[in-house]
């Protein structure tokens, strides 16, 4: 597989997952448990603002 190949197949990936995420239902998503839930480490947002990561 060549560069182009590459490219193609990431545009695809990317249209393919694009488009299943918009057809999920949101109630499949809560943002209070895993993967999706605030972890200790994160100790509200302090890290992120230690990084400058802002959102």
């Amino acid at each position: 597989m060549g560069f182009w190949g590459c490219v193609e197949y990431l545009a695809a990936s990317g249209a393919v997952s694009f488009i299943v995420g918009r057809v999920l239902p949101k109630s499949w998503f809560r943002h209070d448990k895993f993967p999706y839930a605030i972890y200790r480490f994160e100790r509200g947002g302090k890290i992120y603002e230690k990084l400058r990561i802002k959102s």
